[in-house]
């Protein structure tokens, strides 16, 4: 989802080339900051989104639940607590890891499949096509313009999952 924030002044009295000026300058930021977000989530990169997302969680897990287990294992006086802890964060780590590496490269590697069919498709249709080049070239044409509109409105579905692969969204 692209969300653009709103533009707000407070000070109105101000030449309209000011005006554009200002408000061309605050859109052109929130669409670099969108931006990021549309090509971090598409498929023909791997959604690198997901992948720093399972990559920072399992990190977090890493972290986070060995410390948890040392406070736990300060009051009760033992080890367990932090030996718990310490090996359900490297759990996690590797978990989250591995998934994300087999995620990112299993889209792309569905992406390259996708473009060498359609590109082998094409070559098929050319070679095989009674109809003057310039008619193939046309309908070439067409066909490319399509399969970027498709591109377009299916390369926006990135990972929301944690590990193991549960609830996968691409």
């Amino acid at each position: 989802q692209v969300l653009l924030s709103g533009f707000e002044l407070n000070h109105a009295l101000i030449a309209k080339p000011t005006l554009q000026s200002l408000m061309g300058r605050h859109y052109i930021k929130a669409l670099l900051r969108e931006t990021v977000k549309v090509l971090g989530s598409a498929n023909i990169l791997g959604d690198p989104l997901g992948l720093v997302q399972h990559l920072g969680t399992g990190m977090w897990d890493f972290l986070s639940k060995p410390t948890v287990g040392l406070f736990q294992s300060a009051r009760t006086l033992g080890v367990e607590q932090f030996m718990a802890g310490l090996s359900a964060g490297s759990f996690s780590l590797l978990s989250h890891t591995v998934y994300a590496l087999s995620n990112a490269s299993w889209k792309i590697s569905k992406t390259a499949h996708r473009n060498v069919n359609a590109v082998k498709t094409r070559c098929d249709l050319l070679i095989n096509s009674s109809l003057p080049l310039h008619k193939q070239m046309e309908i070439s044409q067409e066909a490319s313009s399509s399969e970027m509109m498709q591109l377009g409105s299916g390369s926006g579905s990135g990972s929301t999952s944690g590990a193991g692969g549960r609830g996968e969204g691409g």
